[in-house]
């Protein structure tokens, strides 16, 4: 078990403030004003590699937050996880078979809603209405992990066949969200389908 917490600081940032150097006003696109912080408390439980099984359970419990300026109220990051829970698990029934699995289970990222959008005739486009910033999430993240895995040994080498399949019950988990020009209806862009994959490995 271990707790961890850091300090960010000098960040950079989008910034609107205008300067004046050689005898013209510019604006300052970028500023290093951004803070932030990270906390949180990391549990690990694992079982000792032996003959025929071994495997962990690791759970985070971490808040992520910054903001654009001191003194501005903290919000949280785009990367900001709340609960990361994995678990792992092989085991070698004998000759020379050998078959894993890996859950993972973790919060949706924040992301800022857009409560509707409005048409601006100037410039013959929609612009939207948006939500306190990051104050909704993607949906919970989960996915199951399987490996089997085939080894015959010779004198001098060993050579192995290998099936991997990702995401074996096909959770349709967000990587994005699309929204149309109007910001009045969204569509969640998923990640990978069931991906199986298979190879040969030689051990020299």
């Amino acid at each position: 078990m271990q707790g961890f917490f850091i300090r960010r600081h000098d960040r950079a940032v989008q910034s609107s403030a205008l300067t004046y150097s050689g005898g013209s006003i510019e604006r300052v696109n970028a500023a290093n004003d951004g803070i932030g912080r990270a906390y949180g408390l990391e549990v690990l439980l694992k079982h000792d590699v032996t003959k025929w099984f071994y495997g962990w359970v690791s759970y985070t419990l971490s808040r992520s937050e910054e903001s654009n300026k001191a003194g501005d109220p903290l919000s949280p990051s785009r990367f900001d996880q709340t609960h990361i829970l994995t678990v792992v698990a092989s085991v070698r029934p004998g000759m020379g078979w050998e078959i894993g699995a890996r859950f993972r289970l973790v919060s949706g990222n924040p992301t800022t809603p857009r409560l509707d959008g409005t048409f601006v005739a100037d410039r013959s486009s929609y612009t939207p209405f948006l939500g306190a910033r990051d104050s909704d999430r993607e949906s919970l993240f989960h996915q199951l992990d399987l490996r089997v895995e085939k080894t015959w040994e010779f004198e001098q080498w060993m050579l192995s066949f290998y099936v991997d399949v990702q995401n074996v019950y096909y959770a349709k988990n967000t990587e994005a969200i699309v929204w149309d020009y109007r910001s009045r209806q969204s569509w969640q862009v998923p990640g990978i389908p069931i991906l199986p994959s298979f190879g040969f490995k030689g051990r020299f």
